[in-house]
């Protein structure tokens, strides 16, 4: 257990070496390929790609309904989000803020389509989005909340946090192996999450629990932190603007 990511020495930025970009790079090829066998014929996500970001393509489908999509996708990858909506002739204006590696992948792997953007930085700060999504993704940051603070201030609609691993302790910080590499991993603690989201003017609206089919996804229901036991979960928490 650690007080912050500084103080685990062993924490490696895993997300912006070769092995990552590369198992990415397979990872959309194999689920583009997986969705071209299923021959649906309307939008299913739930075939498609891992249950945490069900939530997501159905928001997105919905609002689709009226109108263009603005999606800004922190941590969205090479795109298969983008292109798996895209297949399916949901329409969006899709922008990626990742790491700067990834970003060039995404760029080649996307280079004609003008309906998505890849940025390593934020995008300018009068950018007007429908839905803001971290998948998977908030755990793995150090400032979680200034980082929050800055996608608030991006004033979308809804903003979607899923599979994040939460518990019944505070807030703490541990590590995740990554081919043989270390990870800083945050739990959070669940109400001091909603809280500070409610500070920064935006309510929970739908809270649900992911429970993943594949066990590299998995981790330990309860965890004994001293004296203490711990009960985890992994949570999809989706947010609206205070009107």
């Amino acid at each position: 257990i650690f007080k912050s990511f500084k103080d685990n020495h062993n924490n490696k930025d895993v997300f912006n070496d070769e092995t990552w970009i590369k198992n990415s790079t397979i990872n959309y090829y194999r689920q583009i390929k997986a969705q071209a066998k299923t021959k649906l014929n309307s939008f299913s996500p739930l075939h498609y790609t891992s249950d945490y970001n069900s939530i997501f393509f159905f928001l997105v489908s919905v609002l689709a309904l009226n109108k263009k999509v603005r999606i800004l996708d922190f941590g969205g990858n090479v795109g298969l989000n983008y292109k798996l909506l895209k297949k399916q002739s949901v329409k969006t204006f899709y922008t990626i803020l990742e790491k700067e590696k990834i970003c060039e992948a995404g760029k080649s792997m996307h280079k004609n389509d003008k309906d998505i953007k890849f940025y390593s930085t934020f995008p300018h700060k009068n950018s007007s989005y429908d839905i803001v999504y971290l998948g998977s993704t908030l755990q793995y940051i150090d400032e979680w909340k200034l980082l929050l603070q800055k996608l608030s201030l991006q004033k979308p609609q809804y903003i979607l946090i899923a599979d994040i691993p939460t518990s019944t302790s505070n807030t703490f910080i541990t590590s995740q192996k990554y081919y043989g590499q270390e990870i800083s991993y945050i739990f959070f603690n669940l109400t001091e999450l909603i809280n500070f989201m409610k500070k920064n003017q935006y309510k929970l609206i739908n809270t649900s629990i992911f429970s993943p089919s594949n066990p590299h996804h998995s981790f330990e229901k309860n965890i004994d932190f001293g004296s203490e036991k711990i009960f985890n979960d992994r949570h999809t928490l989706l947010f609206s603007k205070y009107l």
